[in-house]
């Protein structure tokens, strides 16, 4: 009998197994992305409300959009609520809460002509003041002594605001200021951050200053065609509202987001600019009016040159309002926040590479840093620019700003019939590049 064999197990193919493998699995579900883009973060989507609770457990908020919605100022206007709350700072102490004052200025229709209308102000010692405005600007904030019982503003009161001449600096020793802020005990505050703070303001104010004594000076011309409105409103659209707005803009866009600043100091300082602004538009939609008046008639650019003169005056009030509220909060803040060796070295490169346009904004700055704080203040700015930046500032930016800048202010501020040159230069403060 033959032993049996034994048989080797039948083996399948490799191409057969991997068939059948491909043929038994099946493909694997990719886990969705749970992550919903919500349009209010504080309540679930409307597509999501109808769905099975076991859905909506695994749903989740982006945390790029909370902290978005968190650091914009007026995160709370998007989403439907009562109105008319006021807003309180529970961080601060209540002292600090009752001397601060919340403004919402109404953006004006008006044509520049019917700009100086009269306001009104409901406050108390007991709630903050807010300012409004019917078919007109506000003024801005006024500076009161908290001690004093507030009243409703009169048009009496508007008509000297816009009535006063814009204020001349101070002499503090041997500089010459107009902060009234960082200017006391006749001396000017030499701090880093003061230093700062005045070289982006004292243009701005002296600028003013010259504008207001030329519109003066204007009026008592014996013809409407002595005086270029053309040149008037190139170097006003061109040099100064250019400042202003870079001014404004370097403070919002490098320093603000740096520094620790109370929200209703920066509602207050929003709404101010936001007026300035306005009241800028303004300003230059009255060239072509003051062409044609100058042509016309002696009493209609009079009526005109008024006109203009009121609305500069309350440019001034604004500005001036505006540029002291920054101070009193950024210059604590800047302090508190960096160091002098860290702020030159971090910020303020980049406060240089946000200023534009650079033939303006820097010789401006260094040349007005030469009165209030002195050639060791002008040469230690001017040092602080890149090699570059050096290079440009002494060979196109200076003498640009001299050619189409400073010998137009110098031009607008001594063009003065009456006036001899001692009494121009004394007004001037020794303006040291003309």
């Amino acid at each position: 009998m033959k032993p049996a064999v034994k048989r080797k197990p039948l083996e399948k193919s490799r191409l057969s197994m991997a068939a059948k493998s491909k043929r038994s699995k099946k493909a694997r579900r990719l886990p969705g992305d749970q992550t919903v883009f919500y349009s209010n973060i504080w309540s679930p989507p409307g597509t999501t409300r109808d769905t099975p609770a076991v859905k909506k457990t695994r749903q989740f908020v982006d945390i790029s959009q909370v902290a978005q919605v968190l650091t914009t100022i007026d995160y709370k206007t998007g989403y439907e609520g009562p109105t008319g709350k006021d807003c309180v700072n529970i961080w601060s102490p209540f002292e600090s809460q009752q001397g601060s004052r919340a403004m919402q200025v109404s953006q004006s229709q008006q044509n520049a002509s019917n700009l100086s209308v009269a306001i009104s102000e409901h406050d108390s010692e007991d709630e903050q003041s807010v300012m409004t405005s019917v078919n007109a600007l506000s003024l801005g904030p006024l500076r009161m002594n908290g001690s004093e019982l507030r009243r409703e503003l009169s048009a009496d009161d508007i008509a000297s605001a816009v009535s006063v001449p814009v204020s001349g600096p101070q002499r503090k020793g041997d500089n010459v200021v107009f902060s009234t802020v960082l200017a006391q005990n006749d001396d000017v505050d030499m701090s880093w951050n003061s230093q700062f703070l005045l070289g982006l303001h004292e243009p701005v104010r002296h600028a003013l200053f010259v504008i207001d004594r030329f519109l003066e000076r204007s009026r008592d011309a014996a013809s409407p065609m002595e005086w270029n409105v053309s040149e008037f409103f190139l170097w006003f659209k061109l040099h100064f509202i250019e400042f202003v707005k870079n001014q404004h803009d370097v403070k919002t866009t490098v320093l603000l987001p740096l520094i620790a600043i109370k929200f209703v100091e920066k509602r207050e300082i929003m709404a101010c600019y936001d007026a300035i602004y306005v009241l800028l538009d303004a300003v230059t939609a009255q060239e072509d009016a003051l062409v044609f008046s100058a042509a016309s008639s002696t009493t209609s650019w009079q009526e005109r040159l008024t006109t203009l003169q009121a609305d500069i005056r309350h440019l001034n009030f604004l500005l001036f309002n505006v540029l002291a509220l920054e101070e009193e909060a950024f210059k604590p803040a800047i302090e508190l926040a960096f160091s002098e060796h860290a702020f030159q070295r971090y910020v303020m490169p980049r406060i240089f590479r946000a200023s534009k346009p650079k033939r303006v904004v820097m010789p401006w700055i260094v040349e007005r840093c030469r009165v209030w704080g002195g050639d060791k203040a002008a040469r230690a700015y001017r040092d602080d620019l890149p090699f570059t930046a050096r290079f440009l500032y002494d060979h196109v930016w200076h003498p640009y700003f001299i050619t189409h800048i400073a010998s137009a202010m110098k031009h607008l501020d001594a063009e003065t019939k009456g006036v001899t040159t001692d009494e121009t230069d004394g007004s001037w403060f020794g303006c040291s590049i003309m």
